[in-house]
This record gives C-alpha cells, sequence and structure tokens, in this order.
C-alpha cells in the first residue's frame, strides 16, 4: 500500500517534469531558422574622395567615402549595392588602414562592415603604366531586410590622385580590375 501511495505521489511529479522538458524543445524546434550560404561577387565601379585629413601623428582620417558596385554572380546578383564608410589609414602611399560602414543592397538589404585595407601590389595597365591595386577584406553583417553574416575580400586598382603635398589619394577605380566577393550564411527575408 505504502508502494502504491508513493507512485501516486511520484507519478504527477514525473508528468510535470516531462511535460516542461518536451514543451521548449518542441517550441525552439519550430523556430529554430534555416540559414542557406550565401556566396557572390561583382565589381565595384567609382568611388569618391570623402572628407580626408591628415592628424598630427601622420595618420589620415577618412569620412564619408563612397563606393558604388554591381554584383554580377551568385546569390545577390544582378544587384546594384552602395558602401559610405569611415576609415584610419596609416599612410597614403600604402593605404593600410582599418575601415567601417554601412552598405545598401537594391532590394532592401541593409548591412555593416569592418575591414582592413592596404595596397598589395601594382598593375601594368598597358604602356608601361603601372597603377596601385587596394586589397580589402573583412566582416559584414546584415541589419534589415534579411538576416546573416560573413566575411568579404576584394581589390580595385585605381588612379591616384595626389594633394598639395604631393600625398597620393584613392582615384577613381578601373571596374574592369576590380573584384569582391561575400561570402557567408542568410536568411531572407519575404514579405
Amino acid at each position: 500500500m505504502r508502494r502504491l501511495k508513493r507512485l501516486f505521489l511520484v507519478l504527477p511529479i514525473v508528468a510535470v517534469l516531462v511535460a516542461a522538458l518536451c514543451v521548449p524543445a518542441t517550441a525552439s524546434a519550430r523556430t529554430t531558422p534555416r540559414y542557406a550560404t550565401l556566396n557572390s561577387s561583382g565589381m565595384l565601379v567609382s568611388i569618391d574622395e570623402g572628407n580626408t585629413w591628415q592628424t598630427r601623428l601622420g595618420y589620415w582620417i577618412v569620412l564619408d567615402r563612397h563606393v558604388e558596385g554591381l554584383f554580377t554572380q551568385g546569390d545577390l546578383a544582378p544587384r546594384g549595392f552602395s558602401l559610405t564608410y569611415n576609415g584610419l589609414i596609416k599612410s597614403a602611399e600604402t593605404q593600410v588602414g582599418v575601415i567601417h560602414g554601412d552598405m545598401v543592397i537594391d532590394g532592401g538589404l541593409q548591412g555593416k562592415i569592418t575591414g582592413v585595407t592596404g595596397i598589395t601590389g601594382f598593375v601594368d595597365v598597358g604602356g608601361g603604366t603601372y597603377l596601385p591595386k587596394l586589397s580589402f577584406g573583412g566582416t559584414w553583417s546584415f541589419t534589415g531586410g534579411a538576416k546573416g553574416a560573413g566575411t568579404f575580400s576584394g581589390y580595385f586598382v585605381f588612379v591616384p590622385y595626389y594633394d598639395e603635398a604631393g600625398n597620393p589619394h584613392v582615384g577613381y577605380i578601373l571596374p574592369d580590375l576590380s573584384m569582391i566577393t561575400v561570402k557567408g550564411r542568410w536568411i531572407p527575408q519575404s514579405d
């Protein structure tokens, strides 16, 4: 009789524990998002001067520099994009520095980027003329229009312009000598 009483006391407790353990597992299984691989590439078309100045320590501050481009392959193609970034550049000659900015991709996608830049060589564009190749890379995350995050990398060849002190700066981009690749995981949002 005692065993039966104990069983009747223990069974409701076991039932409550089983229910408590099953409900969150079932609810979380229904809300777990399914991320897909994102892979896209394209080109940079233009870059503006932005607002730049040199600090007393020799570094360059870059504010509100605007880049335009086009994804031509992969999950984001064919969509245009624009990037507005700020940066701290160690040297005008090397363009080594860090950047942080906002990206807008056609179709209502917005994101943030953080990365590094630097001149990684010179390209012969014909007639013995060599122009700098600026490489960049870092991380990105969507802030609107989709969920996701990943990495980006690329490069562009540019024609430099020189300020009054003779410092070289990023001038216009040669689009046929540029590339951007974006990789990661994402969930496109649908209406």
